[in-house]
Formats: structure tokens, sequence, C-alpha cells
């Protein structure tokens, strides 16, 4: 267990390059979605087909981040981190001159091979570097900066293709791609002891993972950390049903409310920063986020089950929830990669990735069995709540009996 207390804090420069890295990802889901059907058009396919190239691309992340574990235990953070973003910028150059969908979908999959480094690499710079506090600050900013890609995104993509062939998206990407990669080169240090680096065998790499699986405390925190990201992934998916069918608001209205409630995450993410400033632990803060998140979700669930919410009432009540999140991100993740060994973080955070698109998955997938109503949300979210809760309360323990051992 990783109990050392190196207390180095990030420079703010390093801080927004990691930053930037861990937003590659949305940044490349989301600002070809306007594009979707001039290229569909152009490819001589159509938008459900054009879906694939999405679904590609969760693929390529999750592959991507289980891929990257070994290799930063074995190779440092540097050179995995370097040779992803090469192959993302490669992807984006292929998918700017593909003729075909297959050729395509292989660009999108090479694509999130490449940025499924820029979300396992900085997780684990910040746990080779910091304490719990200052971890817990500086990931709280990466889920920040990860919240305002999505907004930013559609934007930019849009404004891109007003004038300008589809092409201009992913050559936007490869060009984004190539100064995150000359930044890193220049910027990212090397902060994984060449001595305690692991030879790359499958003994060791399932070793590793055995050893990450059978840490409880870190387990859990990871599991809760996964629940987190499937509900709020499923708010994100289901928003548009609840607001523009059920609600009847148009897209410019809704597009306004997103961008709110993002807004509001961000704030409560500098007040989290600012109540560890005060020496509030990360699992003190976790705590407040749950209550006001599970408060809020049981609230919305009883309205939605026994009543009829007006639109007000609705967005006040999910916003509170959404907005708590801001406390949950961070702190949520600090914990669980603060339980991870010193020289297992790299394969720590590239298991928590695949952990956190799982258990996003498999809510999505459950969620949309359901009817279409606007209590499953809620419902789906104080469900993901109480196991966040639970299982955050269990880790906390475990980890508080090992301390002690």
């Amino acid at each position: 267990m990783n109990l050392s207390l190196h207390k180095q804090k990030i420079g703010f420069s390093l801080i927004v390059l990691l930053a930037m890295l861990t937003a590659l990802d949305a940044l490349a889901i989301d600002i070809y979605l306007p594009a979707f059907p001039e290229i569909a058009k152009s490819l001589n396919i159509n938008l459900s087909e054009m879906q694939q190239t999405l679904s590609i691309f969760l693929i390529g992340l999750a592959i991507g981040q289980g891929v990257y574990g070994p290799l930063l235990e074995r190779f440092g953070r540097r050179l995995p981190l370097l040779i992803g973003v090469l192959i993302f910028i490669i992807g984006s150059m292929i998918a700017s001159f593909a003729t075909s969908l297959e050729l395509l979908l292989t660009a999108r999959f090479l694509q999130a091979l490449g940025a499924a480094a820029g979300l396992v690499t900085p997780r684990a710079v910040i746990s080779d570097l910091c304490n719990e506090k200052e971890a817990a600050k500086n990931f709280s900013i990466l889920m920040q900066v990860m919240m305002v890609a999505p907004i930013i995104a559609p934007i930019v993509g849009s404004y891109l293709i007003q004038h300008n062939p589809w092409q201009i998206i992913f050559y936007t990407l490869a060009g984004l791609g190539t100064v995150l990669l000359l930044w890193s080169i220049r910027s990212l240090p090397e902060t994984c002891d060449p001595e305690k680096r692991q030879t790359l065998n499958l003994k060791n790499i399932f070793n590793s993972y055995r050893s990450i699986c059978t840490n409880q405390a870190y387990l859990y925190f990871t599991l809760a950390s996964g629940f987190l990201f499937g509900g709020f992934f499923f708010y994100i998916s289901n928003s548009p049903y609840i607001f523009i069918q059920h609600y009847q608001l148009n897209t410019s209205h809704f597009s306004y409310l997103f961008a709110f409630n993002a807004l509001c995450f961000i704030l409560t993410g500098q007040i989290s920063i600012w109540l560890l400033n005060q020496l509030w632990s990360a699992y003190k803060i976790l705590k407040l986020g749950l209550c006001i998140f599970l408060v809020s979700t049981g609230w919305l669930c009883s309205s939605t089950l026994f009543g009829k919410p007006t639109l007000i009432e609705y967005i006040l009540t999910l916003g509170l929830a959404i907005w708590s999140t801001g406390f949950l991100f961070g702190n949520l993740t600090a914990l669980a990669m603060q339980q991870a060994e010193r020289h297992l973080t790299g394969v720590a955070s590239s298991f928590m990735g695949f952990i956190q698109y799982a258990v996003g998955a498999m809510i999505g997938f459950i969620a949309s069995l359901m009817p279409e109503h606007i209590s499953v949300l809620p419902l789906t979210l104080l469900l993901s709540g109480l196991l966040m809760f639970v299982l955050s309360f269990y880790a906390n323990e475990i980890s508080k009996y090992d301390k002690t051992m």
C-alpha cells in the first residue's frame, strides 16, 4: 500500500498539460458529432452506421486503458504517453482521408488507443508525485477540464465545418495532438524510478493485476468511481429524452441547461479544492458530496414516482445531484489511487479506467432496458449513489485498519 508521505506540488504548466491530455478523448468524441451528416453523405453511409465510429472509439478506449498499465510500469510514464499521443495523431490523419466506413473505423480505433494514454498516464503521474490531498486537488482539476471539453468541442466542431469540409475536424485533432506531443516531450517529467520498473512478461502482468484486484480498499474505491462514472454517463445520455422530449425544451435551451450544470460542477470542484486547503480530508468531502447526492436523487425519485414534478423542480433537484459530483470525482480518484502500492500506480490507473468504462457501459445497458420514464434517471442515480456510499465506507474502514497494521 502506498503510504509514503511524498508531498510535492505539481506546477501550473504541468497540471494544464495533464488536463489537456486527459481531455483528448472527450474532444475526439464530441468535436466530430456536428459533422455526422456530412461525413455520412461523403462516405455514402447512413447515420446508424456512423454511430459505429463512436462505439469503436469507446471500445478502443477500454482496451487501450488495459494495455497501458503494464507499459507504464515497464517503460516509465513518458515513453508510453508519447507513443500514445503519436498513435492518436496518426489515427486522426488517417481519418482525415478516409474514403470508406471501414477505414474510418480503423482510424477511430487508433485514435482511441492513443487517447487512452492520455487518460491513464496523468493519473499515474499525479499519484507518483502527490499525497492524498494534493492528488485530490489535481484530480478535481482534471475532471473539471473533462467537463468543459464536451461543452466546447461541439461548438468548435460546428464552427469548423461551416466553411470547411469535414476533414478539418480531424486535421484539428491531429494538430492538437502534435502540440501536446511537443509539449510533453519538453515538459513531462519521468516520475517512475528505473529501479522500480518491472519486466514486461505475462507472469508479471498477471501478478500486478492480481495484486491490485486483491487490494480491497483500492478495489472498493475504484468500483465506487465506476458507479459514479456510470451514473454520470447515463445522465448525459438520458437528459435529451427528459428535457427535450418530455418537458419539450428546445435544443438551445437544453444546451444552456447542460452548460449551466457543467459550470456548477466546476464551481463545486473549486469548493472541494478550497475545503482541502482548509484541512478537510478527501474522505470527509466525499461523504459531504454523497450525502447531497443521495438526498437530491432520493427526493427526485419520490417526486417522479408519486407525483408530477414541474420542469423547475426537476431541473433544480437533478441539478443539485449533478453539482454535488464536483465533490466526488477528484476525491474518489485520489482515495483509490492512494491505496495502490507505489510501484503499481500505472496498473492501478489502467485498471481504474477500465472499471469506470465497463461499469458505465453496464449501467447504460441495464437502464436502456427499462421503459422510458422521467423516473428512470433519478432511480439509476440513487442506486448508483447508494452503492458508492457502501463501497466507499467499506474501503475507508479497510484503509484505516491497514494503516494500523
